[in-house]
């Protein structure tokens, strides 16, 4: 069994370089946008949260936001090799905890 969201945003935080709390703040940069769209990705992928469970985890964001995250890097999985392999060395560091 994978992890809990506490471990997600640590590893994908600890992946991307940054605080952890920084993911939960409104900031819109895209050094923080993509790690927290990954968060979110995981979060629905592997642990099956619901859209509006992860939108409250995120100091209340609509689950559409969290939709359009998971759809975001669900395409780019598929269309960019780099955005695959960073979730797929994230996945593996989250196996190995």
């Amino acid at each position: 069994k994978i992890s809990s969201p506490k471990k997600i945003v640590r590893v994908v935080s600890e992946f991307y370089d940054l605080k952890e709390k920084e993911v939960f703040e409104r900031s819109r940069k895209k050094e923080v946008v993509k790690p927290r769209q990954v968060i979110m990705f995981l979060l629905r992928e592997d642990l099956k949260y619901s859209f509006p469970a992860i939108g409250r985890l995120f100091k209340g964001k609509d689950h559409t936001t969290a939709i359009h995250a998971y759809k975001k890097i669900q395409r780019e999985c598929l269309s960019d090799e780099n955005v695959a392999e960073e979730v797929s060395l994230i996945r593996r560091k989250l196996q190995s905890l």
